[in-house]
């Protein structure tokens, strides 16, 4: 495993290649390419270069219902915004806060500790 380091973007965490051994690799992506990838592949996007195209990224994850979950990710992303704004205008209440609904387990552990 490579040590992680405090970083910018999702999850808070980085990865320093330096006298690691291993080194960044990219690929070209079309409009309508998918990549997918377990959660513990180490990533990262690279900037978008074009002037006139904008780049939509989709981050979904999946886990089971009976398995502990972090209240922080029951938050929107990066705390920007609140579930109140994200709703705003929405003409059912059918979907939102759905995870009110389920019994999850709320876990007390950071999420991020053993990174």
């Amino acid at each position: 495993m490579l040590p992680t380091v405090a970083a910018r973007g999702a999850g808070s965490r980085g990865i320093l290649l330096e006298n690691s051994g291993q080194k960044w690799v990219s690929t070209d992506f079309k409009a309508g390419d998918v990549l997918v990838f377990l959660a513990l592949t180490v990533h990262s996007g690279l900037p978008n270069l074009t002037r006139n195209r904008l780049r939509l990224s989709m981050d979904i994850r999946t886990s089971p219902v009976a398995e502990p979950v972090h209240p922080s990710s029951l938050l929107p992303h990066m705390n920007r915004v609140t579930w109140d704004q994200i709703y705003a205008g929405w003409k059912s209440d059918r979907y939102k806060r759905y995870w009110e609904r389920l019994n999850l387990i709320l876990s007390s552990e950071d999420p991020l500790a053993d990174r």
